[in-house]
């Protein structure tokens, strides 16, 4: 009955670090592929501490090392993911870890618990050889991975050069050549400069393959940034964000007058004609805030670009996951790890552990257990709702809560590939964009009322100059 007891107790443990699966990282699989989950990161480290033990500073139980690896992540079942340079989470990092490492392993018989929490803790205090070596690993593997993908998981956040160094501080401590490694051309720091860094000059950066559209707004960011110059024109020179206000809402409302002859009269070149006014008042504004240190064209452009991906996990399936906040995947992961507790608690109350089920018989149960959350799941996105998840005046054509035919095929398509996708919701994703920022909502009345006025005093001089 004793041994029975403690089987029946590890057997529980090794179902709950199933759900370490579900758990997302920000860091994607190389060649661009989808998120990569906290368990393929645990496999992956122990692989490479065991090919790269000959590197570590000091000789290492290799074995112990592995295992390191291999349960450092698992508090994150209840944890969730605290992405490396996400300063909020990692504030509160520590309190949420330590109360799952507690739950978590006193899943397990009591010597087995306090094993593999001092193996945890050993990990990190990171003051053993193992542990430092360990710790490398844990630096080293997702540094390769971005560094395959271009740097696109740090450019998604943001994160800058010497946040990226300062990280990899610690992987000097395990091993100082991966360190060196780590720092030589083909990895961060040069592959990092190359898509993140950018160019004071705009007439300095180097040429890149793009399309028409892309060498067309390249001129003519040339041209604006050619306006300012020294030597450029003396009213361009002189402009701020503040002094071409009313031209910026003059060229929208113009815009309005274009969309308004080509619908009556079938005519497209006055909307052709608005459309390209109002780009230059962006690459205008773009224009000022780069000289100011602020922020450049490429920002403004890569930034709607990745709030529509991220608002439409829908259509993009796992990219849009790159680019969600943080603080909402562990808002999300919760939530998945909430209805896979609940699910695999019925699994285990279903099993009598006396007599244990044929291992074929457990794991359709397991999975007919997952496919149910799978479907109950996919009623997110169902295109019989009332609402869906964008609407036109978020940037999105179309009518609000419409569907494309073949959305419900890809829904679950995607599904297999992360829970996370169908458990987003566009609306909370809008939220947590603005977490911290609510505050700019005060200002949008006071703008709606002044945008009122500028085109009071734009109809006047309008009028005048008709007459």
């Amino acid at each position: 009955m004793q041994d029975n007891e403690r089987l029946k107790k590890q057997l529980a443990f090794a179902l709950e670090i199933d759900k370490e699966k579900n758990i997302f990282r920000q860091t994607h699989l190389s060649n661009k592929g989808r998120n990569e989950n906290d368990a393929e990161h645990a496999w992956h480290m122990a692989i490479m501490a065991y090919l790269l033990r000959e590197y570590s500073n000091e000789k290492v139980d290799i074995g112990r090392v592995m295992l390191m690896c291999l349960i450092h992540d698992i508090v994150e079942i209840d944890a969730g993911d605290t992405y490396a340079y996400d300063e909020e989470g990692l504030a509160t990092q520590k309190e949420r870890e330590d109360a799952a490492k507690e739950r978590i392993f006193s899943l397990l018989p009591d010597d087995q618990k306090e094993e593999l929490i001092a193996l945890f803790d050993e990990f990190e205090d990171c003051k053993t050889a193992e542990s430092k070596y360990a710790h490398a690993m844990d630096n080293l593997q997702p540094l390769i991975l971005n560094d395959s993908n271009g740097g696109g998981d740090w450019r998604a956040h943001n994160v800058c050069a010497k946040q990226i160094y300062g990280r990899q501080e610690k992987t000097r401590l395990g091993s100082e050549t991966l360190y060196r490694s780590g720092h030589s051309e083909k990895h961060s720091g040069r592959q990092y400069s190359k898509v993140m860094i950018k160019d004071k000059s705009i007439q300095n950066r180097k040429e890149k393959d793009c399309s028409c559209a892309g060498e067309a707004l390249t001129s003519l960011e040339h041209t604006v940034a050619r306006l300012r110059a020294p030597d450029g024109c003396p009213w361009d020179r002189v402009q701020t964000h503040e002094s071409i206000k009313a031209a910026c809402v003059e060229e929208a409302a113009e815009v309005l007058c274009g969309i308004n002859i080509l619908s009556e009269t079938g005519d497209p070149r006055s909307l052709r004609e608005e459309l390209g006014d109002l780009l230059f008042q962006v690459v205008m504004h773009a224009q000022m805030a780069e000289e100011e240190g602020l922020f450049t064209l490429e920002d403004v452009i890569r930034g709607v670009n990745e709030k529509m991906l991220r608002r439409h996990p829908h259509v993009f399936g796992e990219e849009s996951i790159r680019y969600m906040p943080p603080a909402y995947i562990r808002h999300m992961q919760e939530k998945l790890t909430a209805q896979e507790t609940q699910n695999m608690q019925a699994v285990l109350d279903n099993h009598d552990m006396n007599s244990l089920q044929d291992p074929q018989d457990m794991e359709q149960e397991n999975q007919a257990c997952k496919d149910q959350m799978h479907s109950k799941k996919a009623t997110a996105y169902s295109p019989d709702r009332p609402e869906g998840p964008c609407s036109a005046r978020d940037g999105v054509s179309g009518s609000e809560g419409t569907h494309s035919p073949e959305y419900p095929a890809k829904a679950a398509e995607e599904a297999q590939e992360s829970p996370l996708v169908l458990l987003a919701d566009w609306k909370e994703i809008k939220k947590y964009e603005k977490e911290g920022r609510e505050w700019e909502e005060d200002y949008l009345f006071r703008a709606f009322d002044e945008a009122e006025e500028l085109i009071g005093v734009a109809r006047k001089r309008k009028m005048e100059k008709k007459y």
